[in-house]
C-alpha cells in the first residue's frame, strides 16, 4: 500500500508472496503503519492479516503529540532488551516521554476506539460513493479510490503497479484542485494522498467536501 502515489492497494496474494519470500531468505519484514493505522483497529496489518517481524507507527497515535513506536517479534525484541548484557543498546532523550505516553494512552483508549473506526469507515464509504457519483456525472475517465476511511481518485483506470500509478500523476491538476478546494473552504493537506475521515468528522463535513469536489470536476470537464 503506497501513499505518495495515492491509494495503490496490493493485488490479491501480493503480501502472502512477500511474507513467504522473506521467510525463505531469512529477511526481516517490517510494516510501517504510520499512514495506514487509520484504516481500522489494528491498521493494515490486521486488515490484511499480515505477519510482520517489525511494525512501526507514528503521527496520530498520540493525537498530535510527537510520538513514534515500534513492535517486534520476540526473537528480535530479545536483541534490544536493556535488561540483558551484550545486546544492542536502545534509548533516546525523548524515549518514554511522560507527555507523549499520556497522550498515546488517551488516544488509543478514548479516541481511536472500535466505535470510532466504525464511524470513520462509514464516513469513508459515504465519501467514496460521492466521489464515484461526481466522477460519473462529470464524464471524466477517472476512478474513485476506497479504503476504509480513506478515498480519493485516479486520473484514469485503477493502476496495478507503482509504475502505472506514477504514469497517472498530474501535478498541475493536483495543485489546481488544492487551490480550488481551498477557495471553497476545504484544505487538502496532502492532495496526493487523498482525503481521510477524522473521528470528529460528520456527514455534513463529507457533503461539504463533495460539493466543492463536484464543482471542481465540472470545471475540469468543461
Amino acid at each position: 500500500l503506497t501513499n505518495n502515489l495515492h491509494l495503490l492497494l496490493p493485488q490479491p496474494g501480493w503480501h502472502e508472496a512477500l511474507r513467504a519470500m522473506t521467510r525463505d531468505t531469512g529477511t526481516v519484514l517490517a510494516i510501517d503503519e504510520t499512514h495506514t493505522h487509520v484504516v481500522g483497529h489494528g491498521g493494515a496489518t490486521r486488515r490484511f492479516g499480515l505477519e510482520p517481524d517489525i511494525v512501526t507507527i507514528g503521527k496520530s497515535i498520540a493525537g498530535g503529540v510527537p510520538l513514534g513506536a515500534y513492535g517486534l517479534i520476540e526473537s528480535l525484541a530479545e536483541e534490544i532488551d536493556v535488561k540483558r548484557k551484550g545486546v544492542a543498546a536502545t534509548g533516546g532523550t525523548l524515549f518514554g516521554n511522560p507527555l507523549s505516553m499520556a497522550a498515546a494512552r488517551a488516544t488509543l483508549t478514548r479516541v481511536l476506539t472500535l466505535e470510532a473506526y466504525d464511524h470513520t469507515t462509514s464516513l469513508g464509504a459515504r465519501l467514496a460513493d460521492g466521489i464515484e457519483v461526481a466522477i460519473r456525472d462529470s464524464g471524466l475517465p477517472w476512478t474513485a479510490q476506497r479504503f476504509g476511511p480513506r478515498s480519493g481518485h485516479w486520473y484514469g483506470a485503477e493502476p496495478r503497479t507503482g509504475q502505472q500509478a506514477l504514469a497517472l500523476r498530474d501535478k498541475l491538476l493536483t495543485v489546481t484542485q488544492r487551490i480550488w478546494m481551498a477557495n471553497r473552504g476545504v484544505w487538502e493537506a496532502l492532495p496526493g494522498a487523498g482525503p481521510t475521515m477524522a473521528v470528529a468528522a460528520r456527514e455534513a463535513d463529507v457533503d461539504f467536501y463533495l460539493d466543492a469536489y463536484a464543482s471542481f470536476l465540472r470545471a475540469v470537464a468543461e
